[in-house]
C-alpha cells in the first residue's frame, strides 16, 4: 500500500526580546540543550526513532509578534529540521508572523517574512509569488498523488481590529474554487492554514473565534467536487481530530498543538506541546471504495525531560488514526462474535486490529466510544500507562485509564 507521511508542527513562537513572562521555549541564542530545546530535542528524537517523512508541514507562528529575529531563527531551525526527515517543507503564515504587537525601528512584518531564504512558504519563484498575491497557492507534487491547498488565513491582519481572528474572503474562496476545478482530482487533499476553520469549544475568548469565511471554505472541500479532504491549522495549541459538519465528504480537522509555547492556564489541563507524524494511503484502488483515512503517531514535550509518549491529558494520544466513519455498535458486535468464537480468555488488541483493520482509523474519541461498548458487552479493555488499548479479555482486569 503506498501512502505520504506527513510530519507536522505548529506554533513555534520563536522570541528574542528578554521579557519578564517568556513566550515558548524557543528563544535565539538560547543554548543547544536538548533537555531545554524542543527544536534541538526533536532532531534528536528524528536520528534515533530514525523518522523519515514526504513532507513537513508548519502550520504558522514561527515566531511571538512578529519578532524578526525569532522569525529567521524560527525558519532556519524548520528548514534544518526538514533535512533531517528527508521532507520537504511545506508552510503557511500565523497571525504572530504578520502582525507585530511591539515597535521595532523600521520594521515591516510582512516585507521580513517575504525575504526569508529560503522562500517562505514554500520555496519555488511561482508558488511563492501567488500565495503572496492571491492569499493561496496550491501545490501539486507531480510524483505522488496528493495535493496542498496552501491559505494564508492572517493575509488581512494589520488592517482594523484584524489581529483578533483569521479571514478568508469571499473572492478567495471564489479564486480557490476556479483553481481546483481547472485540475485533475487527487486521491488525497490537504489544506494547510494557521487558523482553526470551525468552532471547537475547548476554549473561549474572543482572540480564539473560528476564521471568518471558515464555513463557506468547508462547505467547498465537503462538496466533494473536489476529492476527500483533510485540513491540518495551528493557533488554538488545543490538539484535536475530528470531522467537520456534513455528509460523507466531510473534511477531516487535524488541530495541531503547539511545538514549543508555554502553555496558558486556562489549557493546561487540556494539552502539552506535541509534534506528529501522520500516514495516508494514497492508493487509487482503496479510495474508489473508500474516503480519506490515515493513522497518525504523536509526542510530547516535558521542559527538562525531553519528548516522551502522550499521557491522558496530552491532547492527541500516542498513536490514534481517522476516516472510519461506520457505526461502533456494529463494530463492536462484530469484536464481540469474534471473541466468543475463540476459547482463549484474552486477546492482544494488535491481534484483534489485524482482523478489523477499520480499528486503525478510529478518532481518539471514537476509541473511547469503543470502550464503552466493549465494556457493555462484558468484554474488558486493558489500557497501558499511556491510556493505549493493549488486550481485550473476559472478565475484570485493572484499567487505570476508564
Amino acid at each position: 500500500m503506498k501512502t505520504v507521511k506527513l510530519a507536522i508542527m505548529s506554533d513555534l513562537h520563536f522570541y528574542d526580546d528578554p521579557i519578564k513572562e517568556k513566550p515558548s521555549y524557543l528563544q535565539v541564542g538560547a543554548p543547544n540543550n536538548t533537555k531545554e530545546n524542543p527544536i534541538f530535542a526533536l532532531q534528536e528524537l528524528i536520528e534515533i526513532e530514525k523518522l523519515q517523512v514526504d513532507f513537513l508541514v508548519c502550520a504558522g507562528d514561527l515566531t511571538d509578534r512578529a519578532n524578526p529575529k525569532g522569525l529567521r531563527e524560527g525558519w532556519r531551525l524548520v528548514n534544518e529540521t526538514a533535512k533531517k526527515l528527508g521532507s520537504q517543507l511545506i508552510a503557511t503564515a500565523g497571525n504572530h508572523d504578520l502582525d507585530s504587537r511591539h515597535k521595532y525601528d523600521d520594521h515591516d512584518a510582512k516585507g521580513e517574512i517575504q525575504n526569508l531564504i529560503p522562500k517562505f512558504p514554500i520555496d519555488d519563484e511561482n508558488l511563492f509569488d501567488h500565495y503572496w498575491s492571491r492569499n493561496f497557492v496550491v501545490f501539486d507534487p507531480e510524483e505522488l498523488n496528493v495535493r496542498f491547498l496552501i491559505l494564508n488565513s492572517a493575509a488581512f491582519h494589520g488592517y482594523s481590529n484584524e489581529s483578533e481572528h483569521g479571514r478568508v474572503s469571499s473572492r478567495t474562496i471564489e479564486q480557490m474554487s476556479k483553481k481546483l476545478k481547472s485540475l485533475d482530482d487527487k486521491n488525497v487533499n490537504i489544506l494547510v492554514c494557521h487558523h482553526h476553520p470551525h468552532k471547537h469549544g475547548e476554549i473561549s475568548g474572543d482572540g480564539y473565534s473560528s476564521m471568518q469565511g471558515g464555513e463557506q471554505l468547508i462547505d467547498l472541500l465537503g462538496s466533494g467536487d473536489f476529492g476527500d479532504w483533510i485540513i491540518i491549522h495551528g493557533h488554538k495549541h488545543v490538539p484535536r481530530i475530528c470531522y467537520t459538519a456534513g455528509g460523507t465528504s466531510a473534511p477531516v480537522v487535524f488541530s495541531a498543538g503547539s511545538l514549543a509555547a508555554v502553555l496558558y492556564d486556562e489549557i493546561q489541563g487540556l494539552a502539552r506541546n506535541q509534534f506528529y507524524i501522520v500516514e495516508i494511503p494514497i492508493d487509487q484502488e482503496l479510495h474508489d471504495a473508500i474516503s480519506l483515512r490515515g493513522e497518525f503517531i504523536a509526542w510530547d514535550w516535558i521542559a527538562t525531560i525531553g519528548w516522551q509518549k502522550p499521557g491522558k491529558n496530552s491532547g492527541l494520544p500516542a498513536k490514534g488514526g481517522f476516516g472510519y466513519r461506520g457505526n461502533i455498535n456494529n463494530l463492536t458486535q462484530k469484536i464481540k462474535t469474534y471473541l466468543d468464537t475463540s476459547n482463549e480468555p484474552y486477546f492482544d488488541y494488535e491481534v484483534i486490529v489485524s482482523q478489523f483493520d477499520e480499528l486503525k482509523y478510529l478518532l481518539p474519541m471514537d476509541v473511547t466510544k469503543l470502550k464503552t461498548s466493549l465494556e457493555r458487552k462484558g468484554i474488558d479493555v486493558v489500557a497501558d500507562e499511556n491510556c493505549q488499548i493493549k488486550q481485550l479479555a473476559i472478565g475484570k482486569s485493572y484499567n487505570e485509564c476508564k
